[in-house]
Order: structure tokens, then sequence, then C-alpha cells
């Protein structure tokens, strides 16, 4: 059987119900939503592949960026951050505190 791919946007007269961080992570735990998304806002977004151009930009980015950074930031790069109701995975950060 062909799996059903999901609507890109609810359908008509559907609700959303937006997911906590928990819950997210427990679904992705268990295989009921593709690795490839994030939770914005409460909500499962499926995220963009990304071209060659932008996996250069990022590559040449994070050096330059690397040098700026002042004590007590660290780069990183495609991490999640955990928000209260977002938990997303930008392809650069500067986060203030120490690497874990």
């Amino acid at each position: 059987m062909k799996a059903v791919e999901a609507p890109e946007v609810p359908l008509p007269g559907g609700q959303l119900w937006p997911l906590s961080i928990a819950a997210y992570r427990a679904l992705g735990e268990a295989g009921l939503i593709p690795k490839n998304t994030e939770l914005l806002y409460g909500f499962v977004y499926r995220k963009m592949s990304k071209s060659p151009l932008h996996l250069s930009l990022v590559t040449r980015l994070l050096p330059l960026l690397q040098s700026a950074i002042p004590a007590g930031y660290v780069l990183r790069s495609e991490q999640p951050i955990t928000c209260d109701d977002s938990e997303p995975e930008p392809d650069v950060s500067v986060v203030k505190g120490a690497e874990k």
C-alpha cells in the first residue's frame, strides 16, 4: 500500500492541535513524525531541502562568524534551539553560554 502524503495546509474545516516540545520529541522517538521536520510555535513543519549554494554559503559563513564572536557565546550550526513552544534547527546560531 502506498503511503499518503500529508497536506501542506490543513484540510478545510480541519483543526490544528499544537504540540508541546515533549509531545513532539515523543512522537519523533516513536517514529510517528518524519525526521526532516521541526517544531515551530507548537506546529510541525517539514524542513526545506538545502541546495549546494545554501550549503556553500553556510560553510563560508561559519569561520567568519567564529572569529567575531565575543567571549561567553558559542557558534552552533544546525543544532536545535529549545524555546517555550518551538525547537527550530537554524543553519547558524550564536548562543549565549558555554559549549555543552
